[in-house]
Order: structure tokens, then sequence, then C-alpha cells
């Protein structure tokens, strides 16, 4: 990781709080912030009523887009289209970062 791609954490993480980058081969840096409950709820609606006409994978890349806070949105979209199933751990990282990852307390 480059000092620009450190800075550029520091300032993302200043401005939205937990981050997680990843480092994607031959595209650099994605960063991901934790989802708005906005962007949350839809996800769980769209998937909760997905049929024919709208499906989970397409929730799903919403979601993941929604949170991504780099790069911009036209060049993540780009990133998604050549590497597709970045959408899922995209998506499951965002789900953490909103709480998914959080344990019960004095669950064996």
């Amino acid at each position: 990781m480059t000092d620009e791609d450190r800075a550029l954490l520091d300032s993302l993480a200043a401005q939205y709080g937990e981050i997680a980058p990843f480092e994607v081969p031959g595209f650099g840096l994605v960063v991901i912030k934790s989802p708005e409950f906005g962007d949350f709820d839809r996800l769980v609606d769209k998937l909760a009523k997905s049929d024919k006409n709208t499906s989970a994978s397409s929730a799903m890349r919403e979601f993941a887009l929604s949170c991504v806070v780099h790069p911009e949105r036209s060049k993540a979209k780009e990133i998604l289209q050549k590497k597709p199933a970045l959408v899922a751990k995209l998506g499951a990282r965002a789900q953490e970062l909103a709480g998914a990852d959080i344990e019960e307390l004095g669950k064996d």
C-alpha cells in the first residue's frame, strides 16, 4: 500500500468512521463504509420481494454500491462488471460494518 493510499484511507475514515478497504488486482482500492439504515432497509425489502422481476443479485449489487466511498460510482460499477463476485464480498462486509457480526453475550 502506498503512502497516497494510506492518506486516502485516513481521510475516508475521518469522514465515514469505520471503513473496509479492498485491493482489487488490476483496479486498485475499493473502499466501503457502513450502510445507512435506508440502504439496509431497501436490501432486506428487495430480498424479501425478489421474484422474476427483481433478483437477489441486483439487490445485493445496489446495496454494495451504496456503501462504496472509493472509487467514484461509475468506476466502482466498471470494477463490479469485471469482478462480479466482489459484490458478495462487499455486501457481506458492509453487513458486518452495520452490526451483523455482533455476537450475543453468553452464547456458547
